[in-house]
């Protein structure tokens, strides 16, 4: 049906507000309240319900956490006179921020840099279908669906094709799309493994109550496609 007005969604990890910009809008709006951050890597924050409903929004989100065996976290390290925050992943990404900056992370390693395809089927990619994944998100979801009147999205998932420069490095993934195209289809099928795990889990908790389901992946830049679209066409389309 075609809705009353054009809905309004903050504060998912597609359409996030940065940590200092929502500072910013707490002062404006003469409200203390704790700052959490939602994505450590963004530095995006979470938006309070209060912020939300002063803002309209019409949209809530649910999403799955890490599995009980990872240990995640940011570790605060110092490198070069400088402190840092780093972060790893369960894919062995590690992101990092400088302390005096704290605008957003980089990728300061990248656990496939120099490995071959053998070496991608050894590597320990992280199980999605882990049921620790998903306790407690069908209640959450339940509260969210029984209180409020809001959409209910999941948060974003499905990045099939991101992860895999990330793992890699983007310079030399791109050199792979062209040189190595056996490569890059091998960790895509890695990683297409383990979304497949999770949203067969995922959706087995909550697929009866959310109203959206986000996917997401970087696939263009502000002028156009990153990579060749025949690529997308062979190799990556068909895994999304």
């Amino acid at each position: 049906r075609t809705p009353d007005r054009v809905p309004i969604d903050l504060g998912g990890f597609q359409t996030g507000i940065h940590a200092r910009a929502y500072a910013e809008l707490l002062a404006h709006l003469g409200r203390t309240e704790p700052l959490v951050i939602l994505d450590p890597v963004q530095q995006l924050a979470k938006p309070s319900e209060f912020v939300l409903e002063r803002i309209h929004a019409d949209v809530r989100y649910v999403g799955a956490h890490g599995p009980d065996s990872f240990r995640g976290g940011i570790e605060t390290n110092i490198r070069g006179g400088r402190v840092w925050n780093d972060l790893r992943d369960e894919f062995g990404v590690v992101w990092s921020m400088p302390d005096d900056q704290r605008l957003y992370m980089d990728i300061t390693h990248h656990p496939l840099a120099d490995a071959t395809i053998a070496d991608v089927e050894r590597h320990p990619f992280p199980d999605g279908s882990d049921p620790s994944r998903f306790t407690g998100v069908r209640e959450q979801a339940l509260r969210m669906r029984d209180e409020t009147s809001y959409a209910i999205s999941t948060t974003i998932g499905g990045v099939v094709y991101e992860i895999g420069w990330y793992m890699r490095g983007l310079e030399r993934w791109f050199m792979d799309m062209i040189e190595n195209p056996s490569f890059c289809e091998a960790v895509l099928d890695r990683t297409l493994g383990f979304w497949m795990g999770f949203y067969t889990g995922f959706l087995r908790e909550l697929g009866d109550i959310v109203d959206v389901i986000m996917i997401g992946d970087d696939l263009a830049g502000q002028s156009g496609p990153l990579f060749n679209p025949e690529f997308y066409r062979r190799v990556v389309k068909p895994r999304q």
